[in-house]
């Protein structure tokens, strides 16, 4: 997540397939990555808690409102909240997010 007053903001999310599938660990096989980012542009509105070291979500929800769109987050562990943007754009990236530090 990157948050910018002055700029466009994102949200970035990593998403996959489950498949039925057993890996050599015996974990449940990860197929279709993608990330998903969210280009924010104008937040007029921000409620965010709960942000951790992993942030794993139970739902996401967009929405539009009168000022813009709300993006929601639920959580299930860590982040949760929602952000408001005068726009939103959504980009897919497929494969593994890389690590998106500055």
């Amino acid at each position: 997540m990157r948050l910018n007053r002055s700029s466009t903001s994102s949200v970035v999310i990593h998403t996959w397939e489950m498949t039925s599938e057993l890996d050599e660990q015996g974990y449940y096989a990860l197929t279709k990555h993608v990330a998903v980012e969210f280009v924010l542009k104008g937040v007029s509105g921000l409620s965010l808690n709960g942000f951790n070291h992993q942030n794993v979500l139970s739902e996401l929800g967009l929405e539009k409102v009168d000022t813009g769109f709300r993006l929601t987050l639920g959580a299930c562990y860590g982040l949760a909240g929602a952000i408001e943007a005068n726009e939103i754009f959504i980009r897919l990236v497929p494969g593994k997010p890389r690590d998106r530090h500055p």
